[in-house]
């Protein structure tokens, strides 16, 4: 008993397709989110060393003024970094966000035609049983109507 290719199996593979993509657009987004969130942790990083540095250059005994400016100004320079870095995070969630949500939808749609190809390939095992069952009752009504 050979079972027939499934009527729409064109869209299905369609749909894994564009499924495989969304995937694909997804790991790249996580990848970016990752990446922005190393960026700001990094900047992070630098920020307190200048601060830290900052707080050394104005140490009583050791006051070096010029050194002090600089390092403010580099600390203002990080903070604004930060919060560009910050902001770049909040948009590569969205976009993890929309990837997870496309995701589910793509495959809502892959699963609802698996879903009809599996009722498809019962029906036509069922169909194939009572056909069969038939057989064996017309074959067992001839054999007997014989013996009679």
């Amino acid at each position: 008993m050979k079972i027939p290719p499934f009527r729409l199996q064109a869209p299905l593979r369609y749909r894994s397709h564009q499924r495989d993509l969304v995937r694909g657009f997804l790991a790249e987004a996580l990848a970016e989110l990752n990446r922005c969130q190393l960026e700001v942790e990094r900047l992070e990083r630098d920020k307190e060393l200048a601060l830290e540095d900052l707080v050394q250059a104005t140490r009583p005994g050791s006051l070096n003024v010029d050194h002090a400016v600089t390092q403010r100004i580099h600390i203002g320079q990080l903070k604004s970094m930060i919060l560009d870095a910050e902001r770049l995070v909040h948009l590569a969630e969205d976009q993890v966000d929309l990837c997870r949500r496309a995701l589910v939808l793509a495959d809502q749609k892959v699963k609802s035609l698996e879903n009809l190809e599996e009722q498809d390939r019962i029906a036509f095992i069922q169909k194939q049983e009572q056909k069969e069952s038939r057989e064996r009752e017309d074959n067992w009504l001839s054999i007997n109507a014989f013996q009679r």
